[in-house]
């Protein structure tokens, strides 16, 4: 427990600051799958911006909502910026609660681009836990305005105008979103997921693979990491790993990813980049027909900023005849914010003559991956063909529908994502 002063600025959050704090000994889950983000956040890309006090000068932009909960060094920040950016545009800066808020460290001026930018952090910063993240912009609105993104109501950040070292008693947050602004303690961000990669035997005689290819679409040369994550367990650090370097334009290919990892079974794919422009990745989910061929879908990476956060309501038709094929639901969960109550959907079934048939709940833990037959996510509940299966979102997943014809093994996707 860290004590914090009862100034204006931060009383708001104490209490929910003290429950964080106090978690941290029972957390035990360190996952490659979150790429170690430390101290901020990033919410769904591209939601909204956040001008600063002023049209013109330096301003700073403080995230009150997601401090850092344990030591660690931050060694990158990724930021989003809307606009054309600018030379020397921004600084990040690190505030921790003594006297007041004070900027114990700060790196920069970092040039700033339109989109996500990737600053690393030289020498790496030594946060505590409740330190805060922070960005000042130097060049006012002709360079842009840092990106946000709306979706936890208990977020807010306070807006001073300048370059400031020390945050005011008397200031008070004026903005209820999320700073798109995280730092972590690995410069191999995570990027991209692919939901479902594997190598293993199907019902009727099927026979799995997953291909992959990877293109560096960035003009700088940039080190990726793929992290394949076995099903029905939480990710660990341990999960095995594959690193490459892809100069610009350049492309990798496997024809068999999960058996290139010395591995069988289903599971889901992590790709961490050190490049602000994540990697195209196409995969290739098939059935090995042997001399008969090949028969399946192609998947591309899902940008992690993509995820259905809470409130979030999609989509995943069940097929008209469930004789002819087979459904299974595929749930992929990322890191929950610290105000996310848990991870996870409820699930609505409707019948073909749009009857709500029944509502469950599921819950999962961080960076976990599943697949399992429609029955059995359902929890039994009766589910006719022609059903719609409604999904109302709690916390950041990606959840799919895979459908596989029992003749001829031939299977396709359906993503339920913006």
């Amino acid at each position: 427990m860290i004590a914090i002063p009862n100034i204006n600025l931060v009383s708001w959050r104490i209490d929910t600051l003290r429950y964080l704090l106090a978690v941290v000994a029972s957390l035990v889950l360190v996952s490659s799958a979150a790429a170690q983000t430390v101290i901020g956040t990033l919410g769904p890309w591209g939601s909204s911006f956040i001008p600063g006090p002023l049209a013109s000068g330096a301003s700073t932009m403080v995230d009150l909502a997601h401090p850092a909960l344990r030591p660690a060094n931050v060694s990158a920040v990724v930021m989003r910026w809307s606009g054309s950016g600018c030379a020397a545009g921004v600084k990040i800066k690190y505030f921790r609660h003594q006297s007041a808020l004070q900027v114990v460290a700060e790196r920069g001026p970092f040039a700033v681009a339109g989109g996500m930018n990737t600053f690393v952090m030289t020498p790496p910063v030594a946060v505590q836990p409740g330190d805060l993240i922070g960005v000042a912009t130097l060049a006012g609105e002709s360079c842009g305005f840092l990106g946000g993104s709306y979706g936890d109501p208990n977020s807010q950040i306070v807006r001073l105008s300048g370059d400031v070292q020390t945050v005011p008693a008397s200031a008070v947050p004026d903005l209820t979103l999320d700073i798109d602004l995280a730092g972590t303690a690995d410069p191999l961000m995570l990027a991209e997921v692919v939901p479902a990669v594997g190598t293993l035997p199907g019902a009727n005689g099927a026979s799995f693979r997953t291909s992959i290819q990877v293109t560096n679409v960035s003009p700088a040369t940039e080190q990726v990491a793929l992290i394949y994550h076995p099903t029905s367990v939480p990710a660990s650090e341990t999960d095995k790993s594959l690193g490459f370097t892809l100069k610009s334009h350049q492309s990798i290919a496997f024809d068999d990813i999960v058996a290139t990892l010395g591995l069988q079974g289903l599971g889901s794919l992590d790709v961490r980049t050190t490049s602000s422009l994540p990697p195209l990745v196409v995969a290739r989910v098939f059935n090995d027909g042997g001399s008969a061929g090949t028969s399946g879908f192609n998947e591309k990476g899902l940008l992690v900023g993509s995820a259905l956060y809470r409130g979030a309501v999609r989509a995943i038709p069940v097929p008209s005849d469930l004789t002819r094929f087979r459904m299974n639901i595929g749930v992929r969960t990322l890191k929950k914010e610290p105000n996310f109550p848990s991870t996870g959907v409820a699930v609505t079934v409707i019948d073909p003559q749009g009857v709500t048939i029944g509502v469950i709940s599921k819950t999962y833990p961080e960076d976990y991956f599943e697949q399992v037959p429609l029955a059995t996510f359902v929890n039994g509940l009766n589910c006719p063909p022609g059903s719609t299966l409604l999904f109302e979102y709690v916390g950041p997943v990606f959840v799919y529908g895979s459908v596989t014809d029992n003749r001829t093994n031939d299977a396709s996707i359906v993503l339920a994502q913006d």
